[in-house]
């Protein structure tokens, strides 16, 4: 879990509490059905080539966000939210630990605790992106559990993306305004606890993102 806490003190000033954590709060699985697009990961890490699929019957999909707020501590009363929505692709197993995971974050706006669905919408934006790190919490963020699950993430280690990129390259609306579908390619450095490194290569995400308490 990642905690940014910014204080200032002075009653002109607020405090940004951002709270983000790749378990996500509130997370929801599916299977893919009839109704639903085929949510995908192709892409080559470590060298080795990866497919992951809900067509398939031993996958599903999750979804879900993290949140944060910020306030006035004069007077205590909320003036903004901020939050970060993230899809995965999980094994059907009773851990429902991720293969794939990725997160968008922060978006911040004024107003009542769930995003408006066009602020939403144009979160995801098509273009190019950034991977999110320690002193720079905006962007992607992508992590990936290996076949021992063991954990990788591009913000462990030093979180060096300068040979990476991300892109959004399509975004389907869906019947309910609050739902979308994200065509994400990228390339990117994953790194585990201890700062070794593997390269994911050619990568291309297709998943669902929802938005917050719709």
């Amino acid at each position: 879990m990642i905690i940014t806490c910014l204080i200032i003190l002075g009653c002109e000033k607020q405090e940004d509490i951002i709270i983000y954590d790749d378990s996500y709060y509130n997370s929801d699985y599916g299977n893919n059905d009839s109704s639903s697009p085929e949510i995908y990961f192709t892409g080559s890490i470590d060298n080795v080539q990866h497919n992951y699929s809900t067509n398939s019957s031993d996958i599903q999909y999750s979804y879900g966000f993290g949140y944060g707020s910020s306030f006035n501590p004069c007077n205590s009363i909320d003036t903004s939210h901020t939050h970060s929505y993230g899809s995965s692709i999980t094994r059907k197993d009773t851990t429902y630990n991720p293969i794939i995971s990725l997160s968008k974050q922060h978006i911040s706006y004024i107003g009542d605790t769930g995003a408006p669905d066009s602020t939403f919408y144009n979160f995801f934006g098509l273009g190019n992106y950034t991977f999110a790190h320690y002193s720079n919490q905006f962007g992607f963020q992508l992590t990936f559990y290996d076949s021992n699950g063991k954990k990788w993430r591009t913000d462990y280690g030093t979180a060096n993306q300068q040979n990476s990129s991300i892109s959004i390259i399509n975004v389907d609306k869906m019947d309910d305004p609050s739902e979308i579908y994200v065509l994400i390619s990228f390339n990117c450095t994953l790194y585990d606890t201890t700062g070794n490194s593997i390269e994911v290569t050619n990568a291309v995400y297709y998943g669902k993102f929802k938005n917050f308490e719709h």
